[in-house]
């Protein structure tokens, strides 16, 4: 049987799809602005946790560096006067403080004692691991800086053009 001047259908893939109408072309492009504003908000508060915990790696920081200039304080001048807080800020004046060892805290309620030159080992090394989480925390923020402000971009042109 010789069907080459049949007029038969051939597959799907040959016959034409049927174009979207206006109503359904507008539920999609509402439905892209919706998903890109739950983006936009989520990444706001990405954005803003980061920067909490950005900020908080910096006052970590800063104590540790505080740390480390009242150990070296302390150990120029062994008969120093220092400030000794007692917590709700109170201050108590000791006079002729000789520090020779002191006491770490390592978490779980633990202290170890140490000398001079192994806190100062200690608070360096700290200060070492907090840059480097600043350094990552810092390089996260800024990710997802650049994906919040394509997300702001791409709503104001859906806006734009509406």
């Amino acid at each position: 049987m010789d069907l080459s001047g049949s007029k038969l259908p051939i597959s799907g893939a040959t016959q034409s799809k049927r174009q979207p109408s206006e109503t359904e072309l507008q539920a999609q492009a509402e439905q892209q602005y919706d998903r890109l504003v739950q983006e936009v908000r989520m990444l706001e508060g990405y954005y803003q946790e980061a920067t909490d915990r950005t900020q908080s790696a910096f006052d970590a920081l800063n104590e540790t560096r505080s740390a480390i200039d009242a150990v070296d304080g302390l150990a120029k001048s062994p008969k120093s006067e220092v400030l000794l807080s007692v917590g709700a800020g109170v201050l108590l004046p000791v006079k002729e403080v000789e520090v020779k060892k002191y006491l770490i805290s390592v978490g779980a309620g633990v202290a170890i004692e140490k000398d001079v030159p192994a806190v100062r080992a200690f608070l360096e090394a700290r200060q070492k691991e907090i840059q480097q989480a600043v350094t990552m925390l810092e390089q996260q923020r800024r990710e997802i800086g650049t994906r919040l402000e394509a997300g702001r971009s791409a709503l104001q042109q859906i806006t734009g053009r509406s």
